[in-house]
């Protein structure tokens, strides 16, 4: 199976400005249902009010990119429809809304995680390194990770890594507890979303728009982003 990084577009071409919706100033994002309140690692236990406005020169996507949300992925039916019939983590699809003056559509944020990563990675075979965040310098290697940390270690290590640095997987190979998703997140000190040319591929063949990948395809015994 292969592998690639996912994320949003930030092509205005196709987007139109970036991001293309803010959180809707009809609701607060701190109220007991607001969205500041869910956690990226867990189900709240509460379904949280999720509503957007449309920023001025913002096209409609699939995939919609959004101020004030820190994870996860406002889509469209389309788009989860897609998502349902593939092998995800834990996860949810919460309602929202869509603001356009009179307009409102009907969008989903994507609420998924993978507390597990860690246990998916084979630590002896996997390579991980700081170098610098300017890619013309990104082939010089400034330090090998330690991979034998607990999560609270790999925290740390994300949070004292110098300035305009950053951690880049090298080679990342995983054991045989990894559950075959078609998406999933690469937890700190290195996050990134990451998608399976299964899922891709039902993305493509519909015509989704709104997301971006990286340019090369990754192995799942050899995950270099």
């Amino acid at each position: 199976m292969k592998y690639s990084k996912f994320s949003h577009s930030t092509d205005i071409s196709q987007i139109g400005i970036f991001p293309q919706c803010e959180l809707s100033r009809n609701i607060n994002p701190r109220a007991p249902d607001g969205i500041f309140n869910v956690p990226y690692n867990e189900f709240p236990d509460f379904i949280p009010r999720v509503e957007f406005d449309l920023a001025p020169k913002a096209k409609w996507t699939d995939i919609m990119t959004s101020g004030g949300l820190g994870h996860g992925y406002i889509v469209s039916e389309r788009v989860k429809e897609i998502f349902e019939k593939h092998n995800l983590p834990s996860h949810a699809f919460y309602p929202a809304k869509i603001h356009s003056g009179d307009l409102s559509k009907d969008y989903y944020w994507f609420h998924f995680f993978n507390n597990d990563f860690w246990n998916w990675v084979d630590r002896e075979k996997s390579e991980l390194y700081l170098r610098s965040i300017f890619p013309e310098e990104r082939d010089d290697i400034i330090m090998e990770a330690n991979l034998k940390k607990d999560n609270e270690g790999f925290l740390e290590m994300a949070r004292n890594k110098p300035s305009l640095t950053d951690y880049y997987w090298e080679k990342l190979v995983f054991n045989e507890s990894f559950p075959d998703l078609d998406i999933f997140t690469t937890l700190s000190p290195s996050m990134h979303d990451v998608i399976s040319n299964r899922l891709l591929d039902g993305l493509k063949v519909v015509g989704i728009t709104g997301y971006d990948v990286k340019n090369f395809c990754i192995e799942e015994n050899n995950l270099r982003l």
